[in-house]
């Protein structure tokens, strides 16, 4: 997390936001977005 407050990150992408809880449940996923939104 150091990392990423170093690049100045403080609010995840629309898909990361919705992505991470499910990725982090163990559950798969696919997630879809415009290329470069995250």
């Amino acid at each position: 997390m150091d990392v990423i407050a170093r690049q100045n990150f403080t609010e995840p992408t629309a898909i990361q936001a919705q992505g991470w809880p499910v990725a982090l449940s163990g559950l798969d996923m696919v997630g879809v977005a415009q290329t470069g939104s995250g």
